[in-house]
């Protein structure tokens, strides 16, 4: 007995032994095995943090968990983590892993899968990672390896799983939050019942950037009979939750082939009005759990036929409300008489053209404000035939008694009539006789003011007529804070525009404005702008483009008074066009400054990049008031925050916009003429150093004579050209530059008569004479003096220089190429580097139309199937 029990307690010893001892012996070769397996035939970077076997988690089986597994994307999913795995868990038969070949897999496991998917527009998937199918041939023949895998799954399990799904090709997203899903079912068989569970904590799914569904929580108990032999799959039983509304279906699907036969019903299972509202988004339906909802509803809806590439089975959807009631907590009056109709058939077959869309009835009233509306549309693919009409009438106030407006307080009335009849192609071929479009909209002392409102809002009366062809805005009268505004005018093509994607929206509007005070509008603060000698860095401009394309307008504008950044003008009055994604002013003027300014120009903004192009004659404009207005001024024409007196320019200006709307510094191109009158200069610190070192204290505060001074400006740079001035008293002529950064690079040729010089700078001057004395220079002798001033460095930190005498060309001449020489290399750059974004933009808009294309071209496809 003594020797029995002692080899029992071997063996148990032996046995507990092998549980630790098993796993370490397999383990390399289990490993090798999921590496292999995870690395063939990829086109993908497989990352597996580490693999640990283990007999005691699933005893008397093997499992095999393969920890932190990542499947990263290459071009052009560069950056983009397909799949990022905590945890799989693989239970394997013990037997066979001990045999070392057909291993069997009983169980899978995931624990907290990410996944990645997206599908660009021209039908490439990320999830698309096996090689053309030769090479895995290829791969396929040279393996000698005698080991595999087989299923012979009894359960499997996804736990915690998210997983984001974006498709450019249909326009889709789908975000699920939380996905748990099990399985268990004996897969060894071929006729055999799958009991499945899913639950998911949040589900959001759109379409074309609207979410039908938004953080939807989903329960799903679905028990499926599975006959593997004949592809056939029968639902039995089954339930979903959508939050609170809960669905059932039957039937059967047959795959036998590529087809996919099915005979499918569902209906939702004691549906309330108030399960249908718990799909509405939180966001819309606040205090939902206090929210009282009362009505008959039903909803349900069915599948028959083949589905193929070339076919599609009938269905149909239908739902009706009928006396529904819906009231808020804590509101006085209700959402009462809701009735709704609604179905959507089809008789199937190869083309959706047979749908039929009918809303034969949707009314409500709140607060006692009826709301009606009936659609029916048919041949929704090939030409939609639509008849529809809208009818309401609302006192905002009253409908705030039965809709909570938490923050928003909302008055006044909408009166609104709209019938519409016809087919689109007649809207296309402009047979408006075949259209029927008519209705009026009437708004009358509508209020709008809200806590997350930056202002509110008053339309005193806005007043509109529709016909085929266009909406007639006959008055509308807008004040909110820094507008008061009025328009009239057509809207055309509106019915086009509202259902096809690249419809123009055509408009001819005259507005007239007393008062536009953008600074208001949008909150501007006055910044403080701080001297710095620091080049600003290049700004980058992303983004969608600012102006619509397919927007054809012309705006006849006339302002009475107009601020913006604490620019203010008057009196504008000028013609704007909208075309092809570009802002067209022909001619328009304005008083302001002092003075006047006319202009002619456009706005390109049919691209990211977003530019200018403007021909400017200001006449009379304050020198000081327009230092004071423009950043531009101040930062390349420093001095002018030194003078006094008006200027005239005639030029042309061009440049880019940063997606703010303001103007880049960098990009300011353009050349011109600029003629001062009247001008004074007192306390420009490079002029009060110049006096200094000349001991001439007259060129601290003087007069300069009316001058006329050619300038250009290239990539942010002003060059001004070589003119003739007076300056303290002296003939001058000057040329140079002056950079963002505040540098300036002058030359200053002056002609001073001896006698008109003071003792002191009489010396200074002698001194000069001294050093120039090599070159045969007599200050005794000298009647009139030739000195060349030399102004370097910054704006705040001068470095002046001078000299005496005329080698050849005066200073100023000297000058004169090595600024144009540098003036044809700023020049050739700004060319180069708009040259190439204006390459980029354009293939980057390239990219996207081909993408819209092939998605027009798919959808065109799916419509002749």
């Amino acid at each position: 007995m003594k020797k029995f029990l002692t080899i029992i307690a071997i063996t148990l010893v032996l046995l507990l032994a092998s549980l630790f001892v098993l796993p370490m012996v397999f383990k390399s070769e289990i490993v090798a095995l999921v590496t292999e397996q995870a690395n063939a035939n990829l086109n993908a970077e497989v990352e597996i943090g580490d693999v640990d076997l283990t007999l005691f988690k699933d005893f008397p089986n093997f499992t095999v968990m393969v920890q932190n597994l990542k499947v990263k994307n290459t071009a052009p999913f560069e950056g983009v983590t397909l799949a990022d795995i905590k945890e799989i868990d693989f239970s394997l038969d013990l037997m066979s892993v001990l045999s070392g070949s057909n291993i069997k897999i009983n169980s899978v496991n995931l624990i907290e899968p990410k996944l990645d998917v997206r599908v660009l527009g021209d039908g490439r998937a990320n999830y698309d990672i096996a090689p053309p199918s030769d090479e895995v041939v290829e791969e396929e023949v040279e393996d000698t390896s005698s080991t595999d895998f087989s299923f012979s799954l009894s359960s499997y399990l996804i736990e915690n799983a998210n997983v984001s799904y974006l498709d450019s090709t249909l326009g889709m997203d789908l975000i699920v939050q939380g996905l748990t899903h099990s399985g268990n079912g004996d897969f060894t068989l071929t006729k055999f019942d799958l009991f499945t569970q899913t639950v998911i904590e949040s589900l959001t799914m759109g379409y074309e950037g609207i979410h039908y569904l938004n953080k939807v929580n989903l329960d799903l108990k679905a028990d499926l009979g599975i006959d593997l032999d004949a592809m056939a799959f029968e639902l039995k039983q089954n339930k979903l939750m959508l939050n609170d509304l809960a669905i059932s279906a039957d039937g059967l699907i047959k795959m036998p082939t590529d087809d996919i036969d099915m005979d499918l019903v569902f209906s939702a299972s004691q549906p309330s009005l108030k399960s249908l509202l718990s799909l509405v988004p939180a966001t819309y339906m606040a205090g939902f759990e206090e929210l009282y909802a009362d009505g008959e509803i039903k909803l349900e809806g069915g599948a028959k036929g083949v589905l193929t590439d070339t076919n599609y089975p009938s269905f149909n959807v239908g739902m009706s409300i009928k006396n529904g009631t819906v009231k808020y907590p804590d509101m006085p009056a209700h959402i009462n008489n809701i009735n709704v109709q609604a179905k959507v058939n089809s008789d199937g077959g190869s083309d959706l053209d047979n749908m039929v869309v009918d809303v034969s009835n949707f009314h409500l009233d709140i607060a006692n404000n009826p709301f009606d509306m009936f659609l029916l549309m048919t041949t929704p693919m090939s030409d939609p035939n639509i008849e529809s009409k809208i009818y309401t009438s609302l006192d905002f106030k009253s409908i705030g008694q039965a809709i909570p407006m938490e923050g928003y307080n909302i008055g006044g009335n909408l009166d609104a009539n709209l019938w519409l009849k016809g087919k689109m192609s007649s809207l296309e071929m402009e047979a408006y006789d075949e259209f029927e479009a008519n209705g009026t909209f009437n708004l009358k002392s509508f209020t709008m003011t809200g806590d997350s409102m930056p202002y509110p809002i008053e339309i005193s009366k806005a007043e509109m007529t529709f016909s085929p062809q266009f909406i007639e805005l006959k008055e509308m009268a807008l004040k909110t804070t820094g507008v008061d505004a009025n328009m009239q005018g057509k809207v055309e093509n509106y019915l086009q525009y509202a259902m096809e994607d690249n419809a123009t929206l055509k408009a001819n509007l005259n507005f007239n404005a007393p008062l536009i005070d953008l600074d208001a509008l949008m909150g501007t603060e006055e910044e403080v702008v701080e001297e710095t000698t620091e080049e600003p860095e290049t700004q980058s401009i992303t983004g969608e483009p600012l102006i619509p394309k397919n927007i054809d307008a012309i705006l006849n504008a006339s302002i009475g008074q107009l601020k913006y950044d604490g620019w203010e003008m008057n009196d504008f009055a000028g013609e704007v066009t909208i075309k092809n994604g570009v802002l067209t002013i022909p001619n328009a003027a304005v008083n302001t400054l002092g003075g006047v300014l006319k202009m002619q120009g456009e706005v390109d903004g049919s691209s990211p990049i977003t530019d200018y192009d403007f021909n400017l004659k200001i006449e009379g404009l304050d020198v000081t008031q327009t230092a004071e207005t423009f950043v531009a001024v101040k930062t390349l024409a420093p001095i002018a925050q030194a003078a006094v007196g008006k200027f005239n320019t005639d030029f042309t200006l061009k440049g880019k916009l940063d997606e703010n709307l303001e103007p880049i510094l960098n990009s300011l191109t353009g050349i011109g003429l600029m003629e001062t009158v009247g001008i004074a200069i007192e306390n420009f610190k490079p002029f009060n150093k110049l006096a200094d070192n000349l001991k001439m204290n007259q060129l601290k505060s003087q007069k300069i004579a009316d001058s006329k001074i050619p300038f250009e400006l290239i990539d942010g740079k002003l060059y001004i050209k070589p003119f003739n001035t007076v300056l303290g008293g002296f003939d001058t002529k000057i040329a140079g530059s002056t950079g963002l950064d505040q540098s300036i690079d002058y030359v200053f040729n002056m002609q001073i008569p001896k006698s008109s010089l003071p003792k002191e700078a009489q010396q200074a001057m002698s001194s000069l004479y001294s050093k120039a004395g090599d070159i045969g220079l007599n200050f005794e002798q000298s009647d009139m003096i030739n000195l060349d001033v030399f102004m370097k460095n910054t704006v705040t930190d001068p470095k002046i220089t001078t000299a005496v005498g005329k080698q050849g060309k005066n200073a100023v001449d000297a000058a004169k190429k090595q600024l144009q020489d540098e003036f044809e290399k700023k020049k050739k750059e700004a060319e180069e580097k708009a040259k190439a974004e204006v390459d980029k933009a354009k293939k980057e808009a390239e990219e996207k139309a081909r993408q819209e294309a092939e998605k027009a071209k798919k959808e065109a496809e799916k419509r002749i199937q």
